[in-house]
């Protein structure tokens, strides 16, 4: 395999640029394997995280609607008992200083909750596409058609080296970016 331009252009930096046919393709299967396999544990990872995200205490949004709800609602009770006299404007100021610290604080946790379950929303539509790799991951052969659908580009750049431009590169990306935060 050569570089065409190399035939037309004498003084292109590509000329003498050639890889073996069967190096080429035993080396792009190799890279499919290990993109392939690299996405599986990436993915084992991801799904451990969306269990621990799951699994994490007060993160319901329904369960942190409802408690804000009863934030409120003890509010006005507060309230009604301060202009009833039963309550001291102190006692009032300080119920109410904590209660709204707390609904601030379930306010944040709603909205992380509310963003993790777009983002796991997304990225499931997302990365469903990208994660059809890891069907690949035993590919034997070399497979042009298998190769052609994960691969957009392949440049060789000399002839120990290729530089590859995968189809879903940025979704991978995205997918490794992921189990890093």
């Amino acid at each position: 395999m050569i570089c065409p331009t190399g035939r037309h252009h004498k003084e292109s930096q590509c000329r003498n640029v050639r890889i073996r046919k069967k190096v080429a393709e035993a080396t792009l299967l190799e890279l499919v394997r290990n993109q392939a396999e690299l996405l599986i544990d990436a993915e084992k990872i991801l799904k451990e995280k969306q269990k621990k995200r799951k699994e994490k205490p007060g993160m319901d949004v329904e369960l942190l609607k409802s408690e804000m709800k009863k934030l409120d609602a003890g509010k006005i009770s507060d309230y009604e008992k301060y202009r009833e006299g039963k309550l001291t404007r102190e006692a009032f100021l300080e119920k109410k200083k904590t209660l709204d610290a707390r609904k601030e604080e379930l306010t944040s946790l709603m909205e992380e909750a509310e963003e993790n379950a777009v983002a796991e929303d997304m990225g499931s539509r997302e990365f469903e596409e990208a994660f059809h790799i890891c069907e690949y991951a035993g590919l034997e052969t070399f497979d042009k058609s298998v190769i052609a659908s994960l691969i957009s580009s392949a440049k060789v750049m000399g002839e120990d080296r290729l530089e590859v431009t995968w189809k879903n590169q940025d979704i991978y990306e995205k997918i490794f970016e992921n189990i890093r935060s």
